[in-house]
């Protein structure tokens, strides 16, 4: 079970990667996000996309909401329920990170 530690320090990591990736190189934000979150082992592996899922379910449920309009809008192509998972786990860590990059980037405009 991810608790709330772990999973705050992942999106951190990830969101102070992805700023870094955006102010040097001049990436699109989103595309930045992609490229961090598409591989990571939270989206990958069955169990912790489960587990991710769940967490945001149940301690992030505006993440989870953010995350499953996101998913219901751009997948079609469903293989079963584990793809149904990993594909919907991306949306949630994809949907965390950015809102760690908003906070990040809006701090270092003050």
């Amino acid at each position: 079970m991810i608790t709330y530690s772990e999973i705050s320090t992942e999106t951190a990591h990830l969101a102070r990667e992805v700023v870094a990736l955006i102010q040097n190189e001049g990436f699109d934000v989103c595309d930045a996000i992609h490229d961090y979150v598409d591989g990571n082992a939270y989206v990958i592996y069955y169990a912790s996309a489960w587990d991710l899922v769940h967490y945001a379910r149940t301690h992030d449920y505006d993440v989870y909401i953010d995350a499953e309009d996101t998913f219901t809008e751009l997948v079609d192509d469903i293989k079963g329920l584990d793809d149904v998972i990993t594909q919907m786990a991306y949306w949630v860590l994809f949907e965390m990170v950015r809102r760690d990059v908003e906070r990040l980037l809006d701090d270092s405009e003050v």
